[in-house]
């Protein structure tokens, strides 16, 4: 479908040392990294970084190191907030691993569902209702607790980052519009956004 046309200036995919980096080993890692590394570090300063917790995660830095440091560069120069990149934000408008608690009522899947359903017509929200009808859990009540990856301020407005490295495929395709929509949805990522948000 034309959503899920691929911008034809993006550059063609290549595969590389990063092609087996994958799983939620690789995922603990990259958390780790971006959790702890100042965004307006050095390269030398990413470099070692990346180093170190590749090689406590059980990866090889020698292999690694230069094509995940790279990377994670270009994540540092991406614009983000407004155009400004995370490199340009400063340590004391960045949240890290922010902690959240959020009381619950009793709270079943048909019950989530029909709140997210009784929403405004065209909200996000409501279209998330017939998939989070679909979950499975038993009626729960009480606390829930969990962290936001970044939370940073860029002037006026705030932004909420969960740092996602899901495996769709080897091709630059697999990452268009649409399968990236479809994963999210079948991650419910949606519903992890407005638990955010309420946060």
């Amino acid at each position: 479908t034309e959503a899920e046309r691929l911008d034809p200036d993006a550059p063609e995919f290549v595969a590389g040392p990063l092609d087996a980096f994958r799983g939620t080993r690789a995922g603990i890692c990259l958390h780790e990294i971006l959790e702890l590394l100042d965004f307006a570090a050095s390269e030398s300063a990413v470099r070692a970084c990346v180093g170190d917790r590749l090689r406590s995660n059980g990866f090889s830095a020698e292999t690694l190191g230069d094509p995940l440091s790279e990377w994670i560069e270009r994540v540092l120069a991406a614009p983000l907030f407004d155009g400004r990149t995370p490199r340009e934000t400063p340590q004391s408008d960045c949240w890290r691993e922010m902690e959240f608690l959020l009381p619950l009522r009793a709270i079943s899947p048909a019950r989530l569902a029909a709140a997210f359903a009784a929403g405004p017509p065209g909200a996000l929200g409501t279209a998330l209702a017939p998939s989070l009808s679909r979950l499975v859990f038993p009626e729960v009540r009480g606390v829930l607790g969990g962290f936001i990856d970044l939370v940073c301020r860029s002037g006026d407005r705030w932004w909420l980052v969960d740092w996602k490295s899901n495996w769709l495929g080897s091709s630059a395709e697999s990452y268009s519009a649409g399968a990236l929509s479809r994963e999210m949805n079948a991650q419910h990522y949606g519903l992890q956004y407005h638990l955010y948000v309420l946060a």
